[in-house]
């Protein structure tokens, strides 16, 4: 025990000699050297611990801001899903409210034209004679011509209105040709004390397309009572006087 604590408390002497006869001696206690090698030891300790709590820190840190990201990126997802959902709704709300809003359009423009065509048959049911109202021609394909057309009778008497139609075109050369129909008659009786609505179709010619149907009203004695000349859809555009009535008693 003497002799270890001798080592640690008596000095170390030093001498160094330098050129010219100088001498430099000095004495160092091993205590101290023991000493400061602890003090160093702990110092650098101290500083790689602080240095690996400040990266733990650190990751720790991170590690939570990185799950606060993944939060709001969550949220954000979820809010942006949302928003996308209601804006869908929201577009396939107006796309129906403009479907409707057109099916109505639709449907109060083929209400008003029904009106039209009935205020129409009413002011012809005041007027004696019978009346076409509203022909229309078509050529369609394998040569046929469709019409249609609205028979109104006018006045109360007789009650009665009898009588046929007659279709016919005009050639090149200004010759009237009657049309039949696909099963021969040249001819579209009537029988009515009203209106009626009367439609079907034509042999048209096979070498050329006419433009024009001439519609002619006959009554039960074979008098020509009403004449209509009206544009064959399809093939040329409307004429200046189609639609129009002429009648003679």
């Amino acid at each position: 025990m003497k002799s270890l604590y001798e080592a640690f408390n008596l000095p170390v002497h030093f001498k160094l000699t330098q050129d010219g006869g100088r001498s430099l001696s000095f004495r160092v206690y091993p205590v101290v050297l023991l000493i400061v090698a602890v003090l160093l030891v702990v110092t650098v300790s101290v500083i790689i611990i602080s240095a690996l709590a400040s990266d733990k820190q650190a990751y720790y840190l991170q590690e939570q801001q990185s799950r606060e990201l993944q939060l709001k990126h969550e949220q954000l997802r979820k809010q942006s899903a949302e928003t996308e959902a209601l804006l869908s709704l929201s577009n396939a709300q107006i796309e129906a409210m403009k479907q409707e809003l057109q099916r109505l359009v639709h449907k109060n423009s083929a209400m008003q034209k029904r009106l039209t065509m009935f205020d129409d048959v009413l002011a012809a049911r005041k007027v004696k004679g019978v009346h076409l109202l509203r022909p229309s021609a078509a050529q369609q394909e394998n040569n046929l011509i469709s019409y249609n057309l609205i028979l109104v009778k006018g006045d109360n008497y007789p009650r009665w209105a009898h009588g046929w139609l007659q279709f016919s075109i005009l050639s090149a050369d200004g010759n009237e040709t009657v049309l039949l129909s696909p099963k021969g008659k040249d001819r579209v009786k009537f029988e009515m004390t009203g209106q009626e609505f009367i439609d079907g179709s034509l042999l048209g010619p096979n070498s050329w397309s006419p433009e024009q149907l001439i519609i002619t009203v006959f009554n039960e004695k074979g008098k020509q009572t009403g004449r209509v000349t009206v544009p064959i859809l399809g093939n040329v555009t409307a004429v200046t006087d189609a639609n129009k009535e002429s009648e003679r008693d």
